[in-house]
């Protein structure tokens, strides 16, 4: 009996030198156990964390609030995490969460 089995494009099997047999077996017992990507330990490998960030300074006005759900569109589409923080039109919070963004 055939079985057709995805293998995920960023599963480079071939450039790893990974038997075929041995990458769909992966592949069968990943789909069988449901198995998903943890997000955390892959951005620690690739140095990368995936979210992406945008600071308006209140959610309540209709123009701020129209450009971060097209933010946040923009960002899904790109399979990255969108985070929108408001800072309330405080000066010195906009900085402070700037700086805790970044870091």
């Amino acid at each position: 009996m055939f079985t057709l089995v995805r293998l995920p494009r960023h599963f480079i099997w071939r450039e790893r030198r990974i038997a075929e047999a041995t990458a769909l077996k992966v592949q069968q017992l990943a789909d069988k156990h449901i198995y998903s990507i943890n997000r955390q330990a892959s951005g620690l490998r690739k140095s990368q964390s995936g979210l992406t960030g945008m600071i308006i300074p209140q959610h309540d006005n209709m123009f701020f609030s129209l450009m971060a759900q097209a933010f946040e569109r923009f960002a899904r589409e790109r399979q990255w995490h969108p985070l929108v923080v408001s800072t309330l039109r405080v000066p010195g919070l906009e900085i402070e969460t700037v700086r805790t963004l970044i870091s």
